[in-house]
């Protein structure tokens, strides 16, 4: 069980220092952690209070080089933050949510609007991923938000990040 830390031993990494960067075998400093976030951002015409709950997503993960079990905490905070920018985006469109209940619900409504396409997703090259496996990427989002209600004992650090 982890002890409530010190204003001293706050900012002490626990099990993410003990990391190695693959392609370099050197350890895993922050700076190399925060560099694998601090491009991923969300179109500046997004309501500002969804660029809120995406961000504290970001720094709840960045924090998680200090204290792990943020990590956790991170991946929650973004499933929230996608639900609650799909629900904003069909509140805009005038949609009745009634329709729509469930992240799962939301999420196709989504794909068939085009409000998330392949293209704008880092990473994800279009000539690579069909729209079957586009599908099983977004749901991924649905399956985190699942585990994480649920339980999971998948919650250990890997060096892939």
């Amino acid at each position: 069980m982890a002890n409530l830390r010190t204003p001293e031993d706050m900012f002490t990494s626990d099990m993410l220092s003990r990391l190695v960067d693959e392609n370099t075998g050197a350890a895993i400093t922050v700076d190399a952690f925060f560099s694998r976030i601090k491009d991923i951002s969300l179109n500046p015409s997004c309501p500002s209070s969804v660029i809120k709950k995406f961000d504290n997503a970001r720094n709840l993960y960045l924090y998680s080089f200090y204290n792990y079990e943020f990590c956790m905490n991170a991946r929650a905070e973004l499933v929230v933050s996608l639900e609650f920018a799909l629900k904003e985006r069909a509140l805009m469109e005038k949609l009745n949510l009634e329709n729509y209940k469930g992240l799962n619900n939301l999420i196709e409504l989504a794909i068939k609007k085009g409000w998330i396409i392949k293209e704008d997703l880092p990473g994800i090259k279009p000539d690579f991923i069909n729209m079957g496996d586009f599908r099983k990427f977004i749901h991924f989002f649905r399956d985190t938000r699942n585990e994480l209600a649920h339980g999971s004992r998948y919650d250990i650090p890997t060096n892939s990040g």
